[in-house]
């Protein structure tokens, strides 16, 4: 995988999203949705380190690829987790457009969430997929995530 030279600055106009997200929900909660976006995206970098993140929260790796995974491991997670990856994978992948997101959908985020929690999770699923455009446009090397473990740089 070849680097191409992309230095933090090109980044920071995103970084006060990630600050406010932050405080704005709690890690555990944001990790499900990093976590898939960066697997559906296919970004290596970011997905190392979400990876990486998450076993920092006590994530143990089984629990990490069921939520990377999640349509294969359904019954393995509660209604309130299925809605949060369910939204993740419709504003990542936005199929059908302005319908991406079903009225539905959007219902059960804000029963589970609240509304302000809804957008919050919204703001963090696209903080990702900026993210990881970044990673996938400039070739980041996974190895470089500093502390990522051999299974945070597994494909």
């Amino acid at each position: 995988m070849t680097t191409r030279d992309l230095s933090p600055e090109y980044q920071a106009p995103f970084y006060p999203a990630v600050q406010y997200l932050e405080s704005a929900l709690e890690p555990e909660i944001a990790e499900y949705a990093f976590l898939r976006a960066s697997a559906l995206n296919g970004c290596r970098v970011c997905t190392a380190t979400h990876r990486r993140n998450s076993r920092g929260l006590g994530f143990p790796e089984v629990k990490i690829t069921a939520i990377e995974h999640w349509t294969e491991h359904r019954a393995e997670f509660e209604d309130k987790e299925i809605a949060l990856l369910e939204f993740t994978d419709a504003v990542t992948t936005l199929e059908g457009r302005e319908a991406a997101v079903p009225d539905e959908l959007w219902a059960r985020m804000e029963d589970h969430y609240g509304k302000d929690g809804t957008r919050n999770l919204l703001v963090a699923i696209i903080t990702i997929n900026v993210f990881n455009r970044f990673g996938i446009a400039a070739q980041m090397d996974p190895a470089k995530v500093e502390g990522a473990s051999e299974f945070d740089l597994a494909q």
